[in-house]
């Protein structure tokens, strides 16, 4: 098998994969936001007009207080999706049946997670959720696996020498990726009693770096810079960590999503953009395309979150203000046009997840 066909396979039935296996979805899961609830929406027709209603109208989930910093994963495979709240609680979404969405707290605990940052890691294999801990600064791995009865616990955790803000997880080589402000991390987890730290890069162009998308079929790491534009690192050897090049262009990218298969990437801004970029060759990026729309709402960076359907070649935005709640659904089947599809009021909630029913 050659070594490219290799990580494809990989790729696809890596659990948590960075990006997903190309399935058209037919849920969009929207997470909780100042106590509002986990909310399932039909998307199996994204132009439909009016857009379907909430699937679980009664409202039987109640999402965390406020997601910082995107902090919510989605495992497929167990059909739960991990969150974690602004200070130390983190919750279990069973959305098995979608019309009858249930949450629950399942971890509380201030010594190592409080204030997480950085998004969360989806370990699906394990059933372990990675966070990054503010105060104190930790990387901790919460084992999900027995929610129904004990909840969750500790799988695993490491103190961390700086405070960090961005997270990705590869879930195929068991390795998290962190950044602090010039710094990229990255850290073997596949020994949950032993987490070891791999590499350290420096790099100013990694500064003020949030999301962070690994398209495994490469062994490239985008980086969403808050700083204005993206970034793309070499993790081909995970312990020897290399920029590839960084584009300037567009404003500060809180998120970033990317379509291996077209070899583009995609990013939101504060000022209410949506970048396209060519990264077919990752060391040498292009911005092709600026989207914006009156109902993507200008927010700050815990208040935006953008879902990739690779199939349909959707993208699924979510922002959060006070005049402007509307989740907008964003064809690039041509990347250098990016067309709205649709839009509804979705409400407070701002963590999009997608999934098959």
């Amino acid at each position: 098998m050659s070594r490219v066909a290799d990580k494809l396979i990989k790729a696809k039935n890596a659990s948590g994969a960075a990006y997903d296996d190309g399935s058209p979805f037919d849920t969009a899961i929207v997470v909780g936001r100042f106590g509002f609830r986990v909310a399932t929406l039909d998307v199996s027709d994204p132009a439909a007009s009016p857009f379907p209603a909430d699937l679980d109208p009664s409202g039987g989930g109640s999402g965390p207080v406020v997601i910082n910093y995107n902090a919510a994963g989605i495992d497929r495979t167990n059909e739960v999706v991990i969150s974690a709240d602004t200070g130390n609680k983190v919750y279990a979404t069973d959305f098995s049946t979608a019309t009858n969405v249930q949450s629950t707290q399942i971890y509380s605990d201030n010594t190592v997670l409080d204030s997480p940052r950085g998004g969360c890691g989806i370990d699906e294999t394990r059933q372990v959720a990675w966070f990054i801990s503010a105060t104190p600064n930790t990387l901790v791995g919460i084992d999900y696996s027995d929610i129904t009865t004990n909840g969750g616990s500790v799988a695993g955790s490491i103190a961390l020498s700086h405070q960090c803000w961005g997270l990705g997880y590869d879930a195929a080589n068991q390795i998290v990726y962190i950044t602090t402000a010039n710094r990229m991390f990255s850290y073997d987890v596949s020994n949950l009693s032993s987490i070891s730290l791999l590499d350290s890069f420096f790099s100013r162009d990694i500064a003020g770096c949030r999301e962070l998308t690994i398209d495994p079929v490469t062994e490239v790491l985008y980086g969403a810079v808050q700083n204005g534009g993206i970034v793309a690192i070499d993790i081909s050897d995970p312990s020897n960590m290399s920029l590839l090049s960084r584009n300037t262009s567009g404003a500060s990218n809180f998120c970033c999503k990317v379509d291996p298969n077209i070899e583009y990437a995609f990013g939101v801004s504060i000022s209410g953009n949506i970048f396209s970029y060519d990264v077919s060759n990752p060391s040498s990026m292009t911005l092709d395309d600026t989207f914006t729309d009156s109902t993507i709402p200008t927010a700050s960076s815990a208040s935006r979150t953008l879902a990739i359907d690779l199939a349909q070649k959707l993208l699924y935005y979510k922002g959060f203000n006070s005049s402007a709640l509307d989740m907008v659904i964003i064809s690039y089947a041509d990347p250098t046009n990016l067309v709205k599809i649709n839009s509804v009021d979705a409400g407070q909630p701002m963590k999009v997840l997608l999934f098959n029913r």
